[in-house]
């Protein structure tokens, strides 16, 4: 089934706009973090990325400017998806790529930290990245499996050629073309 520009666009910006808005939100539960606990209802989000020595406002303002950074990449990826712009694929990979690392930093900072929750939290966040993405690489697939390639000519040129043998009856031969039967000589 062919893939319409509206899905091939509608989709992959909304979990765009979703990812922006995660981060965003982590963005500000990071910048209303307190030691003391004093902090807005967000801040459990991400009291345990900010445990042990990572405990201090130093740290929550370094975790709030690279969650920001990252959903203003993915903000980027949803105008470019939604636009149409041909470069909506290269964002994609900026975004994906930013997000990967910035929170793979955050649980490597989260182990030195010893925290295993928020290990876990960026294990998840790093998978549930990889799948959004491979959903953009399928949308952009599916607009490409429009356009036909070699091999599927190639394979539909076989399929063509073996429905004719079929109906021609040719089809009971036992040798290759090319050789001789038994017994015929030149």
């Amino acid at each position: 089934m062919p893939s319409s520009p509206l899905r091939s666009r509608f989709l992959p910006g909304t979990v765009a706009l979703h990812w922006s808005a995660t981060f965003a939100l982590f963005s500000g539960a990071a910048i209303t973090w307190r030691p003391d606990g004093q902090g807005g209802a967000l801040m459990a989000l991400v009291d345990p990325l900010l445990a042990g020595p990572l405990a201090n406002l130093n740290a929550a303002f370094a975790l709030s400017t690279l969650f920001a950074l990252i959903a203003l990449a993915f903000a980027w990826m949803a105008l470019a998806a939604f636009s149409g712009s041909p470069d909506a694929d290269d964002v994609s990979a900026i975004a994906g790529i930013a997000a990967i690392i910035g929170v793979s930093l955050t649980g490597i900072f989260a182990a030195l930290a010893g925290s295993a929750l928020a290990i876990a939290m960026s294990t998840g966040l790093v998978a549930a990245i990889f799948a959004s993405m491979a959903l953009r690489s399928g949308s952009s697939a599916a607009v490409a499996r429009d356009v036909p390639s070699p091999a599927r000519l190639m394979a539909a040129g076989a399929a063509e050629t073996v429905a004719l043998v079929r109906i021609s009856g040719r089809h009971g031969r036992t040798t290759h073309p090319r050789q001789r039967p038994e017994g015929k000589a030149r």
